[in-house]
């Protein structure tokens, strides 16, 4: 019994390291990032920050050819493919890696879905009910 809570003492342990590494520099004394700029707000360095900076208005669509797939990181081992529109990927690009800057390195592959949470390997955006939306193939 004493050997097995040992071990079970120990695995949580290591969750717990692991996880704790999978989310990046945080500092609980200045409420975390600064807008979509994905620096400390007490300047000290890059946050990491896993946000959706995608509005509304950015995913507003009329035909399939307004839409555009961007990647978003959504933990540590995983990429979300969103919808959204083309004029707004660049800008959606930009923040997303100043959010992600400071985040570590994970030692795992990206494990890629779609909005709908489904698992792919190549994604396309398409406008449903006039918001573009990502989709996995």
């Amino acid at each position: 019994m004493v050997r097995w809570l040992a071990a079970s003492l120990g695995i949580l342990a290591a969750a717990a390291i692991l996880s704790g590494g999978c989310g990046g520099k945080t500092d609980a004394g200045d409420g975390g990032t600064d807008g979509a700029t994905g620096t400390d707000a007490t300047g000290d360095g890059p946050m990491c920050t896993y946000q959706d900076t995608r509005t509304s208005s950015e995913r507003t669509c009329s035909v399939s050819a307004d839409c555009a797939v961007v990647i978003r990181s959504v933990s540590c081992c995983q990429e979300e493919n969103d919808g959204i529109l083309g004029s707004a990927a660049p800008t959606f690009n930009q923040q997303q890696a100043a959010l992600t800057a400071g985040c570590p390195a994970c030692g795992c592959a990206a494990q890629p879905v779609d909005e709908l949470g489904v698992k792919g390997t190549s994604f396309v955006a398409t406008c449903d009910n006039g918001l573009c939306t990502a989709h996995a193939q």
